[in-house]
């Protein structure tokens, strides 16, 4: 339950007062901000576990560290935010644009991204395991060395991102555009990859053993020294792949 005292002054104040002013810790547990322009807000180690911020606009927001588990950010305007090291753990977060938002070292284990947008993000050593980011714009946003154990990413659009030494085991990535993504040693293992767009995408020693790329298209793609060891590629497309040095026994 949110701190009556601290709810009222961020309501009753000007964002630039309660910047100035706010509680060294926020309380603001299950508090209903739906709507609220809450832009370039300070809510940084904010305790806001179970909030409803639904269509609010938290553009250029300072919320790094604070507790948003199971929060309700649909439609929400993140664009540009700080969300470094902050929990976001089955957090909704359907439809909202986090485009250019900084989420490195933030937690979104089972969090709801579906048709989100998530443009030039910064992902770093992100968690995403179980999360749903079926639909979501994810181009040219930086996930290195995040970890993605079984997410959602069906129908993607991933291009020109930067996954190098990412984990995505078991993640679903049917359908997804990985075109002039880099995959540089990350671990794909047992994911699903049929008819995602490879085109131009830089494989190389990626683990893609017991993958599902049928019917991907990788022209073009760098698989040098990667292991496609046991992996399904019925129907892919390889011309003018690199396969120096990849592992194919039994693909």
């Amino acid at each position: 339950m949110a701190d009556p005292k601290h709810l009222d002054q961020l309501r009753s104040s000007s964002v630039l007062d309660w910047n100035d002013r706010r509680p060294r810790e926020p309380d603001l547990a299950g508090a209903d901000l739906s709507g609220v322009n809450l832009a370039r807000v300070d809510l940084s180690v904010a305790d806001l576990r179970e909030a409803s911020l639904g269509g609010a606009d938290l553009s250029i927001a300072h919320l790094s560290h604070a507790n948003l588990t199971g929060a309700i950010l649909t439609d929400a305007d993140l664009t540009g935010a700080d969300l470094t090291g902050t929990d976001l753990t089955e957090t909704d977060l359907t439809a909202a644009k986090l485009d250019w938002a900084d989420l490195s070292g933030a937690d979104l284990t089972a969090a709801d991204l579906s048709s989100c947008t998530l443009a030039g993000a910064q992902l770093r050593g992100t968690t995403l395991d179980g999360a749903d980011l079926e639909g979501t714009n994810l181009a040219e946003a930086v996930l290195r060395k995040s970890t993605l154990f079984r997410a959602n990413l069906r129908r993607v659009d991933l291009s020109g991102a930067d996954l190098s030494g990412a984990t995505l085991r078991h993640a679903n990535l049917n359908g997804a555009d990985l075109t002039n993504i880099k995959l540089s040693e990350t671990n794909l293992s047992r994911a699903d990859l049929s008819g995602a767009d490879l085109t131009e995408t830089d494989l190389s020693r990626t683990n893609l053993s017991e993958t599902n790329l049928s019917r991907a298209d990788l022209s073009g793609a760098d698989l040098t020294a990667a292991d496609l060891s046991s992996c399904t590629l019925a129907g892919a497309q390889l011309r003018g792949a690199t396969l120096s040095y990849a592992n194919l026994n039994g693909a």
